[in-house]
């Protein structure tokens, strides 16, 4: 069930309408709670693919009397997939609509918002007709007063951020807790090797990584491609239901981990070895409200030319200083991306990614802070690559612009309730 931060229950009932949660209902969910013990009953036993005493112990008291034989993971998943597919799929893409459907992109523009925006729209044509320069002075005024609040809080923003960071507390090396690696995927199959090698110089226990490569189905090249190198890590078949985004494979894929913590990787990262023992220092020093840790990108290519120079100095001024900066005066925090490191629970519990939303992380990270808990930065960094043609650039940050205003329109849909929740300071950032 995961735990629940305070205010985080009230707050989750008040999205869904009710007074109360409710445990699932539905066979996807019962079927994603199943998925992270892997287990199946079938003709008076119990098959399991963890019969360690911890399990033994959660099995017996869930299905007293009833013996336990261990299985292969692989045939577990094979045969809920095969009882569950449809469901797990519909999960996947309608979950968080579902759960929590006034935080959900699916429809982005609400009626009520839509009247709201006519009603403005018209108040200013009709004002430019009645008092052209006085209204274009006005309407002047305050965009000018806008771009400057802006400009003055990114200033203090990158000031209080580039303050020296706390020390990062000692890396744990005993007790660790099982991992899990996404790494969505699509016509990426190049790349495939040097993604292995990065997530084989991770420093963690190989036995503890639960390592899986979400792919389309009908994505055949690169499904051939990982299965050419071999073993380590999992390939996670997604089904052509829904829109085809990273956000849906991601959420199609949660319902397979089975660690305590996941993070999600793009298939060009190289993140810094000992990301994974940070994350997990990072959580055990914070609170339990602490959620989701971000580690800090840039790119390896960034003396390409002109253009990844730039990028790499907008990178550096986001995630060194801007990004602490909101870490470290409270604020409401839009993940990055990638290298998004969670407690697997309550990534669960908050309905996963939106699989409508084209800036999942940035959504993501919103929704924690309006749900109680909260985001912080770690002292790690993930290489990407950078785009190295103006077109590519374009498109991505095009996309980035417009989750963004996705994001803005989900959130603003009950600003009170956002401004409750998130705080004054909140509200404004």
């Amino acid at each position: 069930r995961g735990f629940m931060a305070p205010g985080a229950r009230k707050n989750i009932a008040m999205a869904l309408g009710t007074g109360s949660r409710k445990s699932p209902g539905n066979p996807a969910q019962k079927a994603a709670a199943c998925l992270g013990r892997l287990h199946l009953c079938r003709g008076g036993e119990v098959l399991a693919a963890d019969l360690s005493p911890e399990n033994r112990a959660w099995l017996s008291a869930a299905y007293p009397g009833l013996p336990l034989r261990r299985a292969e993971p692989e045939s577990l998943r094979a045969a809920i997939l095969d009882r569950h597919e449809t469901a797990l799929r519909d999960e996947a893409v309608n979950g968080l609509g579902r759960r929590l459907p006034a935080l959900s992109a699916r429809r982005v523009v609400t009626r009520g918002q839509a009247i709201v925006f006519a009603l403005l729209g018209g108040l200013l044509l009709a004002a430019f007709i009645l008092w052209p320069l006085a209204s274009l002075r006005a309407l002047l005024l305050l965009l000018s007063a806008a771009l400057v609040a802006s400009g003055l809080f990114r200033a203090l923003l990158a000031w209080i951020g580039a303050a020296a960071p706390a020390p990062t507390p000692p890396l744990p090396r005993q007790g660790l807790p099982r991992y899990t690696v996404l790494v969505p995927m699509y016509r990426e199959a190049a790349v495939l090797p040097a993604l292995v090698e990065a997530l084989k110089a991770l420093d963690y226990p190989q036995g503890l990584l639960d390592i899986k490569l979400v792919l389309e189905a009908d994505d055949d090249a690169t499904i051939a491609a990982a299965q050419a190198c071999g073993g380590g890590f999992e390939i996670v078949r997604v089904p052509p239901h829904g829109p085809r985004t990273k956000p849906k494979a991601a959420n199609y894929a949660l319902q397979f981990a089975r660690g305590e913590y996941l993070v999600i990787y793009d298939a060009e990262d190289r993140p810094e070895p000992d990301q994974l023992l940070k994350a997990v220092a990072a959580f055990r020093a914070g609170p339990r409200t602490l959620a989701c840790v971000q580690a800090r990108l840039n790119f390896y290519n960034a003396d390409h030319n002109w253009l990844t120079r730039m990028f790499a100095l907008d990178y550096a001024l986001w995630f060194d200083m801007l990004l602490p900066g909101l870490d470290r005066i409270g604020m409401p925090m839009p993940l990055g991306g990638t290298s998004n490191h969670f407690r697997t629970a309550i990534l669960r519990d908050i309905g996963g990614w939106d699989a409508f939303n084209v800036t999942e992380d940035a959504d993501i990270g919103i929704r924690l802070a309006q749900l109680g808990y909260r985001v912080s930065m770690i002292a790690s960094t993930t290489y990407e690559e950078a785009p190295i043609a103006p077109g590519a650039w374009l498109r991505q940050r095009s996309r980035w612009l417009k989750g963004y205003m996705q994001t803005w329109l989900v959130h603003m849909r009950h600003p009170l309730r956002l401004l409750r929740r998130a705080g004054l300071g909140g509200f404004l950032a």
